[in-house]
């Protein structure tokens, strides 16, 4: 009999693994039956399946891993489940979680009591640090175009490549439409020798050259090249073949 057979009724409990312990048993099952209790319980304690909780526990001491299979769950001040690897030394939260405003799906933390994260992923598979700043690619990611076009959330640290000479502007969106975060940086390029391109302000945006204090649209040169870096919530500044 397993110690999870046995019966939280005292009276119930007549029997350890076959060795009758009812009133009246003979006095030798009292020491077989205590050898058969030690038995069960350091099976028990021996399988890590069974250390677990399905309510709240309150760790004081130290918690101590020597199967780097293992896994322990518990909850840091905030109330949130944790997940701690073997050696202690990683901690992730997983599932939907709610941070403030926004949705998470992962996050690693300092350690199992911290409320605040080392690196958090998004509900939109973001990765950002402990301060909320994404990171980022190593190369420029392209996103080729061939007419006009109007910037994106998701062109953040992309390239637009305008791949050939049917025209069009390239627009930059006001913040109410879309909220690029400050210091967005969005590099294009116009792969054309013989037609230049137009950077465009969207209602609202103001669009300054580094070195011009002009605020107007821009026009990117044949073969040019161009970065626009957001500084204010409708203010981009230009620099590169433009003029």
């Amino acid at each position: 009999m397993a110690i999870s057979s046995w019966s939280t009724t005292s009276s119930a409990n007549v029997t350890v693994n076959g060795v009758n312990i009812a009133e009246g048993c003979p006095a030798g099952n009292v020491n077989n039956a205590l050898r058969e209790i030690m038995a069960d319980v350091k099976t028990w304690t021996n399988d890590p399946g069974n250390l677990t909780t399905s309510g709240s526990f309150t760790l004081t001491g130290t918690l101590g891993i020597t199967n780097p299979n293992d896994m322990v769950t518990g909850s840091n001040a905030n109330g949130w489940s944790r997940f701690v690897n073997g050696g202690g030394a990683l901690y992730i939260q997983a599932g939907s979680l709610n941070s403030g405003s926004a949705t998470k799906q992962a996050i690693i933390w300092a350690n199992m009591y911290s409320t605040t994260p080392r690196l958090q992923l998004s509900a939109s598979d973001v990765l950002s640090d402990a301060n909320g700043y994404e990171f980022g690619w190593k190369d420029l990611v392209l996103n080729a175009q061939a007419g006009a076009y109007t910037l994106a959330l998701t062109d953040r640290g992309k390239l637009i490549y305008f791949t050939t000479s049917s025209g069009g502007a390239l627009t930059i969106p006001p913040n109410s439409s879309v909220a690029f975060p400050l210091g967005t940086r969005i590099r294009a390029v116009n792969d054309d020798a013989t037609a230049s391109r137009s950077i465009t302000r969207g209602v609202g945006v103001s669009l300054l050259m580094a070195g011009n204090s002009a605020n107007q649209d821009r026009t990117l040169a044949t073969a040019g090249m161009c970065e626009l870096v957001k500084v204010n919530t409708d203010t981009w500044y230009v620099t590169g073949s433009v003029s």
